[in-house]
């Protein structure tokens, strides 16, 4: 899968962060999205997972499989991700309940839009 340039500016500078990190990292966005389809496998078509749970599992997937080390996963990347996985893959819509950010993402839903969102309205 090729990595896609972010979205166009303006964004926040913990978004910025995220983007420079994924943009060098590939391999992570591509462990998450094994995951959370392996979780979906499992689990059902409509199963919602913690992105929490899922970065933890990443570090136990990148220490135990690949012989890496932690990947220095930052904890502020986690809503991007949850964002950025089910904008880019459709059979992980709604995987993730999202809560708003103090400054709003360039990508996924906006911030108004959460509770629809969430609840599938």
């Amino acid at each position: 899968m090729t990595t896609a340039p972010p979205p166009p500016m303006p964004r926040g500078k913990a978004e910025n962060k995220f983007w420079d990190y994924h943009l060098e990292h590939p391999d992570v966005f591509e462990t998450f999205r094994h995951l959370a389809n392996n979780w979906r496998a499992s689990r059902g078509p409509d199963a919602r997972l913690s992105i929490a749970m899922l970065f933890e599992q990443a570090r136990w997937h990148h220490l135990v499989y690949l012989g890496e080390g932690d990947p220095k996963l930052s904890n502020d990347h986690k809503p991007f991700y949850a964002r950025l996985l089910m904008e880019r893959c459709p059979e992980l819509e709604r995987i993730f309940i999202l809560r708003p950010l103090q400054v709003e993402c360039s990508f996924g839903p906006r911030n108004d839009d959460l509770m629809n969102y969430n609840t599938g309205l």
